[in-house]
């Protein structure tokens, strides 16, 4: 049985957070596979936004270096369409004994996202600026959950702005339940008119699910047009319900970010951002500009 338990919107409209003392550079100036924008800055709510507001996210490698990324390609689920997924995965949604929910367990989510054992780019610091962007109205997360034993074996969570979804993690532990969770997740996204998912870099499972990758010069483009309209984000929309079976067990976690020929993902960001340096000369600004 899928079924999808709604729960009442604590804020219908989110909250505006204070501006954030930083200025970013251009989103197209990205260095390397991950794009690195530019280093420094802070997680408050208001810095988070006014990054995303401009496709650039924050890829930490460490609480003290911060690279900020905007890659190219970009990857990208389009809603203009209802989202086509295939039919294991279909077949999943409709017999795995899975719950979903809404902001139900949106701080037990972004733990588990960041609990991998080839490490985490999900520091403390900015768990913490997710932590209040949800409370403030704007991060969100799905989770799935086994109706057998009431565990969380799944979630995926992202940032909610304007037409725009922009996913930033999600894990599982039973087969199929991230997958589960990113197709309800989209399926609602669809329905409440948002016009794409920013999945962020493109991996093979990704493109499994219907990602696709677009230039960074469109998908700013976008970027730009969706964030300025108004949504509300889904809580409320219900999902069929059908027969259930068991699933079988897996205990692992996989991320919105990709791995490039085995290495990663935080090896490979060391390296990209020695080169990121070795790029701009002295005179040039390495950090997020001070307003």
């Amino acid at each position: 049985m899928l079924a999808w338990r709604p729960v009442s919107n604590r804020i219908l409209a989110p909250i505006e957070p204070p501006v954030s003392r930083f200025v970013f550079p251009s989103a197209k100036r990205g260095v390397g596979p991950q794009g690195i924008v530019c280093l420094g800055g802070d997680f408050a709510p208001g810095t988070l936004l006014a990054a995303y507001r401009q496709g650039i996210f924050p890829w930490p490698v460490s609480p003290k270096l911060v690279p900020w990324c905007s890659p190219d390609p970009r990857a990208v689920l389009l809603l203009d369409q209802p989202p086509h997924f295939s039919r294991s995965l279909r077949r999943s949604m409709r017999v795995k004994p899975f719950r979903i929910t809404v902001d139900q367990a949106f701080r037990r989510v972004i733990e588990c996202c960041g609990d991998r054992e080839e490490g985490t780019w999900i520091t403390d610091e900015l768990r913490q600026g997710f932590c209040e962007l949800h409370d403030l109205g704007w991060a969100h997360s799905v989770e799935v959950w086994n109706i057998h034993t009431n565990e969380l074996v799944g979630g995926i969570y992202g940032l909610a702005i304007g037409a725009m979804f922009a996913g930033e993690s999600m894990f599982h532990r039973e087969t199929d339940a991230s997958k589960v969770a990113f197709a309800s997740l989209a399926d609602r996204l669809h329905r409440a008119g948002f016009r794409f998912l920013d999945a962020q870099q493109m991996t093979p499972h990704l493109e499994s699910l219907g990602c696709r990758p677009i230039p960074r010069g469109r998908f700013l483009d976008m970027v730009a047009y969706a964030v300025n309209e108004k949504r509300v984000f889904p809580k409320d929309l219900r999902a069929p319900r059908s027969s259930s079976s068991r699933s079988s067990p897996s205990k692992s976690s996989i991320t919105v970010r990709a791995t490039f020929a085995g290495v990663s993902p935080l090896t490979l960001m060391i390296s990209t951002v020695g080169k990121f340096c070795s790029s701009r000369s002295s005179s040039e600004e390495v950090t997020c500009a001070s307003a």
